[in-house]
């Protein structure tokens, strides 16, 4: 029996136009998107929102009900709403309708949803504990950053005050940024010629 090694083939990323998205100064909506477990550190983003001129909105299944209780505490003090679960196909539209994704976890060695939010044309605040996603600011997508609050605040704070102008360039970043990712790591030849090569061993 021949075995094959093939890397995961992660989807195209939607070609085309880029959604335009308001961005006025003085406001910002952040999406959460992801399971609600203390690894992906919702109560973080949401100490980072507190009292801000912002709103979050939270997505994923509840992992981890008593971390979740801790989470809704925390939501009396800021503009955060959850939203329930999303289905496959809902996630990148929603995406899309964002201005930023807010995402704090405490370590990914991909983080799915990164990708799936520069496809979205949706610029990511991320932390940088992850294995793919770094430099986000020289290379496009947004801002990886260290796990410090007053760091994060300061971050969230600039991006409300962001223009259209700078917002809109950080869009077409992150949907470069993903082509750029899928270019370099579309496997979808090595899959053709192993179905060929097995094809042929039937």
């Amino acid at each position: 029996m021949k075995v094959y090694v093939i890397p995961n083939q992660i989807p195209a990323p939607p070609k085309g136009h880029i959604p335009g998205v308001l961005k006025e100064p003085g406001f910002a909506r952040f999406l959460y998107v992801s399971r609600i477990d203390r690894k992906k550190n919702l109560s973080f983003a949401l100490d980072v929102i507190r009292d801000l001129n912002c709103e979050l909105h939270i997505y994923g299944p509840i992992g981890d009900e008593s971390y979740w209780r801790e989470c809704q505490s925390k939501m009396r003090c800021a503009r955060a709403e959850y939203r329930g679960a999303l289905l496959p196909e809902q996630v990148i539209p929603t995406l899309q309708r964002g201005h930023f994704l807010l995402f704090p976890s405490l370590g990914e060695n991909f983080g799915y949803i990164i990708y799936e939010s520069l496809c979205a044309s949706c610029p990511v605040l991320i932390s940088d504990q992850n294995d793919a996603w770094h430099n986000m600011l020289k290379l496009g997508g947004g801002y990886d950053l260290p796990l410090h609050f007053a760091v994060w605040r300061k971050a969230v704070q600039y991006i409300i005050d962001m223009d259209s102008g700078e917002y809109q360039e950080l869009r077409e970043g992150a949907a470069l940024r993903a082509c750029r990712y899928f270019r370099a790591n579309d496997h979808s030849h090595e899959y053709m010629a192993m179905f060929r090569d097995a094809a042929t061993r039937t």
